[in-house]
């Protein structure tokens, strides 16, 4: 995939923006930079990790098809004893706010849970 990161110094990021209609899952996976989620209706699911738990998440090396992405899936996550690799029990967030900020680094597992679709702004990274 495109990278948000600027192609020259001093140059500004490029940007992107993607909507998600219900039943849409991102892979467990992380972002280089940081990513902004707009959520005008309905309600959008994350489960996070921070970049700690990067071993445990298995994630596949950079030279690999499917860098940044983890290997393990995310509902075995959910379901296994030690659950998610995140100090709040259950490990997920809801948005809390119209929009909420996710570091980069962070890996993280998306999934819009409402009918109604929600815009998310971001880099042109996954």
């Amino acid at each position: 995939g495109a990278s948000g990161e600027a192609a020259c110094p001093g140059t500004p990021p490029r940007g992107g923006a993607w909507l998600s209609s219900p039943g849409l899952r991102a892979l467990l996976h992380f972002d280089s930079s940081a990513n902004l989620f707009l959520q005008l209706r309905g309600r959008k699911r994350f489960v996070l990790a921070g970049a700690a738990a990067w071993a445990r998440l298995r994630l596949y090396p950079a030279l690999h098809p499917a860098a940044r992405q983890a290997r393990l899936d995310v509902a075995a996550l959910l379901r296994s004893a030690a659950g998610p690799p995140r100090a709040d029990p259950g490990g997920e967030l809801a948005l809390s706010a119209p929009v909420e900020l996710l570091p980069g680094l962070d890996v993280r597992h998306a999934e819009s849970r409402e009918p109604e679709p929600s815009p998310q702004p971001g880099p042109t990274s996954r």
